[in-house]
């Protein structure tokens, strides 16, 4: 008439209770793991290139559905969705990124960048920026305007405000900083600049600087060139993939660029001797470009290592887009993290 008495479960013993929550955590771990590669990711900004739209210590998650993950170790890419375009801030591994080993690597995806050997101050991995050029546009900067395939992007000053800067050693020191706001079609952006009155040297005009640049000791000896990249850079040639570049008919600041973009390629040096390009001791007239490349600036254009210095981003490198910023509270936000005019005005108020 009755049912039969259920037996109570026999109690586990330590042994079991281990093992249980063990698989437990292995499996929350491997769930955390597959999310953190193909889809989501927490990202913290480390350095002041992305002020005043993203500030140092801002929390956010990155989406990687879009612009389709890179995968680790193997360094692969799945196709995202869309394509980046003009005015998008991404998330990208930085082509001028060195892995330091495939041990190196191991770790620090396994302990889920705990211990972050492949991402340091020194070899920074992981870039936030702004797509400024897409492939196929052709881009210059004079007295810190951008031209956009012969276009003057319209520039709009909005405000002088003062701000912390901290230098390498964690020095901090107060600077002026004249705010712009940018305009690419009906898309609109904030970008800043160090006001004039702290170079105490001799700043080139545009002119000055297309013939410095045009030189090709660029190619050679950057380091002598890069300050000029502040204010100006000529013309380049942003390539698309499939495109033939003419390596005879470039020059300067856009060979300096091609050279990395051919030693990425192709992993192998390029020696340049009396600005002709040689690889294997053969000399390189022409280059079949293999992806779609971008150029990529911070909006704090006077404190960013950008494209300018690190050359061309491809297509492959770049990977996430910021999703949800959680941290700090006060600056909570979805999708667009781009700053107004009027917010920055009051910003500073």
């Amino acid at each position: 008439m009755f049912g039969k008495k259920k037996e109570k479960p026999k109690p586990k013993t330590l042994k079991e209770k281990i093992l249980y929550n063990l698989r437990e955590i292995g499996e929350a771990y491997v769930i955390v793991l597959i999310l953190r590669i193909f889809l989501l990711e927490a990202y913290q900004i480390p350095t002041q290139s992305m002020v005043p739209n993203l500030l140092v210590g801002d929390i956010f998650m990155v989406s990687k559905l879009g612009m389709g993950s890179y995968v680790p170790l193997i360094h692969g890419k799945i196709p995202g969705i869309r394509s980046p375009k003009r005015n998008d801030i991404v998330v990208f591994i930085s082509p001028a990124w060195n892995s330091p080993g495939i041990w190196g690597e191991v770790v620090s995806l396994f302990s889920l960048s705990l211990i972050n050997i492949d991402n340091t101050y020194d070899n920074p991995k992981n870039l936030v920026k702004r797509v400024v050029a897409e492939p196929g546009d052709r881009v210059a900067m004079s007295n810190t305007q951008l031209i956009l395939n012969g276009d003057v992007v319209p520039t709009t000053f909005v405000i002088m405000k003062n701000e912390k800067v901290l230098g390498p050693d964690k020095q901090v020191s107060y600077y002026d900083f004249n705010v712009y706001e940018e305009q690419i079609g009906e898309k609109k952006r904030i970008v800043q600049h160090l006001v004039g009155r702290y170079f105490l040297f001799h700043v080139p005009s545009y002119a000055e600087a297309v013939q410095l640049l045009g030189d090709d000791g660029v190619v050679t000896n950057f380091d002598k060139y890069r300050v000029v990249l502040l204010w100006h850079f000529p013309e380049v040639y942003v390539p698309r993939k499939g495109d033939i570049l003419d390596l005879t008919r470039t020059q300067g600041y856009e060979k300096y660029l091609y050279r990395l973009l051919v030693e990425r390629e192709s992993g192998e040096k390029i020696e340049v001797k009396n600005g002709k390009f040689y690889l294997r001791g053969t000399e390189l007239t022409k280059w079949a470009v293999r992806d779609d490349y971008y150029l990529c600036m911070g909006d704090n254009r006077d404190l960013s290592e950008d494209g300018r210095y690190f050359g061309l981003v491809p297509r492959r490198n770049i990977f996430g887009q910021p999703l949800l910023r959680y941290f700090p509270f006060t600056r909570l936000g979805i999708w667009s993290f781009n700053e107004s005019a009027k917010s920055i005005v009051k910003r500073e108020l």
